[in-house]
Order: C-alpha cells, then structure tokens, then sequence
C-alpha cells in the first residue's frame, strides 16, 4: 500500500522538524543576533501531551538547548490558515545576559502555532523580560520558528518518518 505525504492529503501532523528562528527583542535589539541557527524535534498532537526537544545559536551567538513538554489545544482558524495554542514548559541551557554564562533555567511558553500548509507551520513564541536575583534581568523577545511537519498517512493512520 503506498504512503502518501500527509500535506498531499490535507491532514495535520504532530511530528515536526523545527528549523531556523528569528527573534525581535525588545530592548537593546543592536547588541543581540536577530536570525537562530537551529535545529530541533517536536510532537505535539492535539489536545493531548507532547514533547520537544532542540538546539540553537541564541542572541549572544552561544550554543544552547532546551528539553520539555507541551500540551497542544484543538486547531482553530478558517480554510486558509489554521492555527493552535501550545503551552509548554522547557528546561533552556543558554546566554540569558550579554557578557554572562550559558545557564539554566525553566521557562515557561506559550506558543501560538499557524499553520501556512499541512506541513508547514510558523511558531510564534517568547518571554517577557525576566527578573532574577540581584537586580540581574533578561530582555523581553518575540520568537519566530519554521517548522516541517513529518507524518505519512495510509489508510488514515499516521506513520512518523
């Protein structure tokens, strides 16, 4: 029986290759990197519990990760685009201030995904600006991240690539 792509069938996918972001700070956007070199995996099926994982070139240039979950809501949207809220809770490893070391930190995001085709979505993510101890705080940011979805489907059942 052969596999058809899940984008020729119109179908949505919860397997995703999350590639390339592209951030807009609200401060200081001069003294940090706009375009993310990264590559990721995420599963998020709907309105059920997911999981993502991935790395990237941050602001500052340095290399980092994150590791979490998610929790994605039903579509909505008409017959152009669709979308979907994401709520997810990631353990990040990166440069949160300029001249500082690669920490740690949970950071909580809520993610608004919009689907531009079956298999391919933008999400539209970020944080506040954060304030931690000793008057030390982040910059607020805006996030933009392409991401490729990867099912087939055959007979109505979906198979990860």
């Amino acid at each position: 029986m052969p596999l058809s792509p899940v984008w020729a069938q119109g179908k949505p996918t919860a397997n995703h290759i999350a590639l390339e972001a592209f951030s807009l700070h609200f401060k200081k956007a001069d003294e940090r990197k706009a375009v993310h070199p990264a590559v990721g995996y995420e599963y998020s099926p709907q309105k059920s519990m997911g999981w993502q994982v991935g790395f990237f070139k941050d602001s500052f240039d340095s290399r980092s990760g994150y590791v979490g979950v998610n929790y994605s809501l039903a579509r909505f949207g008409g017959n152009r685009v669709k979308g979907r809220v994401i709520l997810a809770a990631n353990l990040v490893r990166k440069q949160f201030m300029k001249n500082g070391g690669a920490e740690t930190h949970f950071v909580p995001m809520p993610i608004l995904e919009l689907s531009l085709t079956p298999s391919v979505s933008v999400n539209i993510t970020g944080s506040p600006q954060l304030d931690y101890y000793n008057g030390k705080h982040t910059n607020g940011v805006v996030v933009f991240q392409l991401k490729i979805g990867l099912n087939y489907t055959s007979c109505d059942r979906e198979y990860p690539v």
